[in-house]
């Protein structure tokens, strides 16, 4: 399969469909790619039903290491 393309996602259901497995569609949500998406998912849902979840504890425990990370061009 090829990755990082616009096909990815219909493959995998064709995939999963030939095996005859059980598939449930979530919602869309924006890749997450880089540290400023990060920090847009993080102010979106901020006061959301995501706010109290694990995810985004972890994710605010690790704001500062975000940070340093954006200042050293790193990627998550």
């Amino acid at each position: 399969m090829e990755w990082s393309t616009d096909t990815v996602f219909s493959k995998t259901l064709q995939i999963l469909e030939h095996e005859q497995r059980e598939v449930s569609v979530l919602p869309t949500w924006q890749d997450v790619d880089t540290i400023d998406d990060l920090k847009d998912l993080m102010s979106r849902n901020r006061n959301g039903d995501f706010s109290a979840s694990r995810t985004m504890n972890c994710l605010l425990s690790h704001n500062s290491k975000m940070d340093e990370a954006e200042v050293s061009d790193a990627k998550i």
